[in-house]
């Protein structure tokens, strides 16, 4: 039987741009909240939202680290074939790692953090969460932040965010993150502090 994959991007180009236009718009405003203008066919667990982003963010060279529970033979077959993007079981090599579920995803220090000469070497975390809001939860300080603002970020446990922070004297070495809630994503670079 022949694998015949979901659909991807309708235009590759266009939607791959207009998908890291809005990834580059989270990344500059920690905390907001952006609503993806582009959505796949992919395959569960990954879905429409999370199958943008790794098609705009993840190529060849590229290597990507699955959680358990994301990791189908339908999911790795479709990344494999729509991004190129090869699927590695070490986490310390992935340039992204993507996971269901948060806590699939500790020790964070398992992944890349960069190296001093390179601190941009490090692994960029994409989680998909139950739901995404402004205005409570979180509250974040740091670069692209007036003052202070609020983050509600449904299904991520305390001991998470607790792991997170514990990577923080590492500055400039770190680990990025995307988080995404259907059609919407938000980010936390490394330079946000995160207050539960």
């Amino acid at each position: 039987m022949n694998f015949v994959p979901a659909p991807g991007f309708a235009d590759p180009v266009m939607d791959a741009t207009a998908m890291f236009r809005a990834v580059l718009a989270a990344m500059a405003h920690p905390g907001r909240v952006v609503d993806l203008p582009v959505a796949t066919q992919a395959p569960l667990p990954l879905g429409g939202g999370l199958g943008a982003l790794l098609l705009a963010l993840a190529d060849r060279e590229t290597p990507l680290w699955l959680a358990p529970d994301m990791a189908s033979a339908d999911v790795t077959a479709w990344i494999g074939f729509h991004a190129g993007a090869s699927v590695i079981q070490d986490r310390g090599q992935a340039v992204f790692a993507l996971a269901d579920k948060a806590e699939a995803l500790l020790p964070l220090d398992a992944f890349s953090v960069g190296m001093p000469e390179y601190p941009d070497r490090s692994a960029t975390l994409i989680v998909k969460v139950a739901s995404l809001g402004e205005g409570t939860g979180l509250l974040l300080r740091g670069p692209g932040i007036a003052e202070t603002a609020r983050l509600e970020v449904g299904g991520v446990p305390k001991i998470f965010w607790q792991a997170r922070d514990e990577l923080s004297p590492l500055y400039p070495l770190g680990i990025d993150l995307i988080l995404c809630a259907g059609a919407k994503i938000a980010a936390l670079p490394r330079t946000t502090m995160v207050e539960i």
